[in-house]
């Protein structure tokens, strides 16, 4: 047992020494920059319409999730939170279909948010495989 706990603690100690902090890495920052993007697509409608308010919401979720990930110490703890992060992606990109099927965006919007999108989920999975390596 003893020996386990000295191997975790080591493991631990590896992890947080080669992590920068959360705000220095791009997949926070892109997070970050469609949140508010986002926020200024809806923001006129975030009070009527419980879909903008929804847009809102997930939009602010994902980089929470970001940052929660660089709390944890174990590749595990920390891919669960990438996990959450990435279904938060999927759940914002399912809002925005239907915004644009409901008419209350463009295509135009919806092409933006699309590629800020798939280039926020590329991060995600690129960040989830390095630690599934390190597991």
């Amino acid at each position: 047992m003893f020996e386990r706990k000295k191997m975790a603690n080591k493991e631990q100690n590896n992890h947080k020494n080669n992590r920068h902090h959360f705000t220095e890495t791009v997949l926070w920052q892109k997070a970050r920059e469609l949140m508010s993007w986002n926020y200024k697509t809806v923001r006129d409608n975030i009070d009527t319409e419980p879909l903008f308010r929804d847009i809102y919401t997930l939009s602010y979720q994902m980089p929470a999730e970001i940052a929660a990930s660089y709390a944890r110490s174990f590749p595990g703890d920390i891919i669960k939170k990438l996990h959450t992060a990435r279904e938060l992606a999927y759940r914002l990109e399912s809002h925005f279909y239907l915004a644009m099927d409901m008419e209350y965006i463009t295509e135009d919007t919806f092409n933006e948010f699309s590629q800020k999108i798939k280039e926020i989920k590329s991060h995600i999975n690129s960040h989830t495989s390095k630690f599934k390596q390190r597991k």
